[in-house]
């Protein structure tokens, strides 16, 4: 009964996520797979545009590939007219395990990963910027759990944008 019920579970899994899967490159300075699904709210195509003085909702779901007790999230913008990256804030949002939707830490290996999250933008950012953003996930021993890389265009916070939802994966 158990694995007709994992069976369904995968083909309800694979189904959903085939109908919406966006493919782009994997991350090019950090460590760590592409997760099952990414979606970036408000995005359109790439570069996101994300409004000054506001936060992205950033949905990542993947499979625990071992014992997880902790996780951190990490988050880089590379400004490429100066020539290095720039650590990105996340806040509260670094800590992981607090933005789980169906499950908590410790997560064991082979579970499904639900994770909600933000990347907040200042009200000062340079409004016109697009730069590439990796947003990295470790667990308790720093072992890369995810990394995502995708374009963001910061436009002014008054600037009206089509509401929908776009996977970036």
């Amino acid at each position: 009964m158990r694995s007709i019920f994992v069976h369904c579970l995968r083909f309800f899994f694979c189904e959903v996520n085939s109908q919406s899967r966006t493919h782009v490159s994997k991350c090019t300075r950090n460590y760590g797979e592409l997760p099952l699904n990414v979606i970036i709210e408000n995005c359109d195509q790439q570069p996101c545009k994300i409004r000054q003085n506001s936060t992205a909702k950033v949905h990542v779901e993947f499979i625990a590939p071992h014992y997880i007790q902790s996780m951190t999230t990490f988050a880089t913008a590379y400004v490429t007219f100066f020539g290095f990256p720039k650590s990105i804030d996340l806040g509260d949002y670094k800590n992981t395990c607090n933005y789980l939707e169906n499950s908590q830490c410790p997560i064991y290996a082979g579970e499904f990963v639900h994770l909600n999250m933000g990347i907040h933008v200042e009200a000062g950012a340079p409004e016109g910027l697009t730069l590439p953003v990796e947003l990295f996930m470790v667990d308790q021993d720093n072992k890369p759990l995810g990394c995502i890389r995708v374009q963001i265009e910061i436009v002014k916070s008054n600037k009206e944008l089509k509401l929908s939802n776009i996977n970036v994966f």
